[in-house]
């Protein structure tokens, strides 16, 4: 469950049934450089990494005793970091058919295993096809 369902959860009660990210980043300080390369025409390498910390912690979503209204990069409020990588092949006329080939590693911080999440690693390995048109 993600930070912002246990939000959701935690202020529903309370008439904030509006609450959500809806994909939008929030509460959060991150830096998350990326790069791209073509190997040969038609296969691209994707690769980025993010780092991010929480800009408040909130005693709704972390626990009496777990709040921080002024985080700044301090080790409490670290989310973790995450490492991405993925292939990119397209192919066919205008290049209509892409293959993606991706993973990523993710290590949480303590923002993450104070709200009840374990330390464990985080991975995932996907394959993808797609037809852009």
């Amino acid at each position: 469950m993600c930070i912002r369902d246990r939000a959701y959860q935690a202020l529903n009660p309370l008439g904030a049934g509006e609450l959500g990210s809806l994909g939008r980043v929030y509460n959060t300080k991150y830096f998350m450089p990326s790069a791209r390369f073509t190997i040969v025409p038609g296969l691209e390498v994707h690769a980025q990494v993010l780092i991010g910390w929480a800009s408040k912690l909130d005693q709704l979503v972390y626990g009496i005793g777990n709040t921080n209204d002024d985080c700044g990069f301090s080790s409490e409020c670290f989310y973790g970091w995450e490492a991405d990588l993925a292939f990119r092949a397209k192919m066919g006329a205008k290049d209509i058919i892409w293959l993606d080939l991706e993973t990523g590693m993710m290590q949480p911080g303590k923002a993450f295993t104070n709200a009840g999440f374990n330390d464990a690693w985080l991975w995932t390995v996907q394959l993808r096809a797609a037809m852009i048109f």
